[in-house]
């Protein structure tokens, strides 16, 4: 990502839809090479005016939306993934996960993206959430707000960028989708909370589903609760539902090719929270 003043470019920005996880090719969509399935689109931070926390059954991004924003640059998911697919990478373990066997990528990509990977992957089971971050509590001034959503996207993009140059490994106990989330929520929250508080709480409450890191992000703080419980908020913030509609009807326009199409599937998405 390169960012120039207000403007960011994005050269790869990842968009797999339905039915194309089958025939991606996993190291291309992992290294972020130019392929089919990147696009090049251009983001104005003028315009940001939401910030999420994405989780699908196994995974966890950031999310940062746009207003007025020209066709294609409405949404754009930040977060890690790591390679385990290529020819020289070794067994996927839980060991190797914990460790860090495997290399850390910076995945740059649409919301449809995200979740329908999170889709294929867990075959459609699970439940999947975006939470807005609740950074109204740190700061009551809509400018003061929007300087800390800027810092949230700057913060993650100067993470993804180093993440580049030195090739750091992805380790589920100190460098993964999850520890990179909370990071930057934490500096956009702005309250005192460190990674092991949180990483306590998420192994204490840990389910395949991440179901942990999002009770901890509620009961926390980080998401905006309008007066709702926790478990209220894991209901309401469901888009698994959502995504089964898309998912069962191919010809719809949101399922199209393009970065167009993939405002259309965002826009269904975020409005019904």
């Amino acid at each position: 990502m390169e960012i120039n003043g207000e403007s960011v470019s994005v050269s790869h920005v990842r968009d797999v839809r339905f039915g194309e996880w089958e025939k991606a090719d996993s190291e291309v969509l992992l290294a972020g090479d130019p392929s089919p399935f990147h696009f090049a689109a251009n983001y104005d931070l003028r315009q940001l005016r939401q910030l999420w926390l994405g989780f699908t059954p196994t995974h966890a991004f950031l999310c940062f939306r746009f207003c007025d924003a020209e066709p294609g640059a409405q949404t754009l998911t930040v977060g890690l993934e790591h390679r385990h697919a290529h020819v020289d990478a070794p067994p996927l373990t839980v060991m190797g996960q914990l460790l860090g066997d495997f290399q850390a990528y910076g995945s740059i990509a649409t919301l449809r993206d995200a979740l329908t990977r999170g889709w294929y992957s867990n075959s459609g089971e699970g439940a999947f959430r975006l939470f807005p971050i609740n950074y109204l509590a740190a700061e009551q001034d809509e400018e003061a707000r929007s300087h800390r959503r800027r810092e949230a996207f700057v913060n993650a993009a100067h993470q993804i960028d180093d993440l580049i140059e030195d090739r750091k490994s992805y380790s589920s106990l100190f460098r993964s989708c999850a520890t990179f989330c909370m990071g930057v929520a934490n500096a956009t929250v702005g309250q005192e909370l460190t990674w092991f508080e949180g990483f306590r709480y998420f192994v204490r409450h840990f389910t395949t589903d991440l179901q942990g890191l999002q009770e901890w992000a509620v009961d926390r703080g980080f998401v905006e609760s309008d007066g709702r419980d926790t478990t209220a908020l894991l209901e309401h913030y469901r888009v698994d539902r959502t995504i089964a509609e898309l998912h069962a009807d191919p010809e719809h326009p949101a399922n199209g090719h393009g970065l167009e199409a993939a405002d259309r599937f965002a826009e269904i998405i975020c409005d019904r929270l």
